[in-house]
């Protein structure tokens, strides 16, 4: 298996009995992690099985029961990835001829949140209504020209987000 730093894998354990039948023994399992650095597995019960992921790297889960260690299945933590990217401030309204700053919030896999605004590629869909900027030290910065709304977007990669921006006469 594979997953992002910040996300949880479930692992499960299937038990085979000598005449041929199987049984679920994920709950009543001891779960291991061969690198702890890299991923836990819980042993409490609700969230028997379950890997939380610390770092990027690789470990090997397994479980036992009465003795009988499982083969263990190899987990990959892989390093943070962006998930979603928020502007702020959301749906401004400006007078024609003033300026607005915006920013780009980037939420992780792991929850964490970080300022992409010099980072992103910036762009306005109607750029007789706002121009954004993507010089360096000005990113984010918008011009409102005309009258109107445009969508003010940001992008990395494949991850964008975006807010209206409305131009008012005054």
């Amino acid at each position: 298996a594979s997953v992002a730093l910040g996300l949880m894998k479930q692992f499960k354990a299937t038990g085979t009995y000598s005449d041929g039948t199987t049984q679920d023994l994920t709950l009543d399992a001891t779960w291991f992690s061969s690198n702890t650095l890299v991923s836990t597995v819980s042993n409490t019960a609700g969230s028997n099985g379950l890997a939380t992921t610390l770092a990027a790297g690789s470990t090997a889960i397994s479980a036992q029961f009465f003795g009988i260690t499982s083969n263990s299945a190899d987990l990959t933590v892989t390093a943070l990835e962006l998930v979603s990217i928020t502007v702020l401030p959301p749906n401004p309204s400006i007078g024609i001829g003033l300026t607005e700053q915006f920013q780009a919030v980037g939420l992780f896999t792991d929850n964490s949140v970080q300022d992409l605004t010099t980072t992103v590629a910036w762009s306005s869909s109607i750029t007789f209504v706002a121009n954004i900027s993507n010089v360096s030290g000005f990113q984010g910065f918008a011009t409102a020209q005309g009258l109107g709304s445009t969508t003010i977007a940001a992008a990395l990669g494949s991850i964008s987000g975006s807010t209206v921006f409305t131009v008012t006469p005054f």
